[in-house]
């Protein structure tokens, strides 16, 4: 049996700089912080999101596609991950669910 789950997550906060341009923020937190990878997991699901249901209308900005652990402090946006070249992890995340 193949079971497929749509994950929609929506950021906490989503807004434009003008009628153009799309941001969001998203305000996580848990006992003693996230680690990296999942401040990285989180922040390629906003862009994900934000290009999925607003790039047909909107430029979405990497630069503000930001992820904040309230917790230890850390901010992460999008376009440090491309930066930085980091691997994305929610594709295998993802396939690892489906195989449970």
């Amino acid at each position: 049996m193949d079971i497929r789950v749509e994950l929609q997550i929506p950021p906490s906060h989503q807004d434009r700089f003008d009628y153009a341009e799309r941001m969001a923020i998203w305000f996580v937190a848990k006992l003693n912080g996230y680690d990296t990878t999942e401040l990285d997991m989180f922040t390629d699901i906003i862009y994900r999101y934000l290009n999925k249901y607003f790039s047909d209308k909107y430029y979405i900005n990497k630069s503000f596609c930001v992820e904040v652990d309230v917790v230890s402090g850390r901010k992460v946006t999008y376009s440090s991950l491309e930066d930085e070249s980091v691997p994305m992890l929610l594709e295998e995340t993802i396939s690892e669910i489906n195989r449970l």
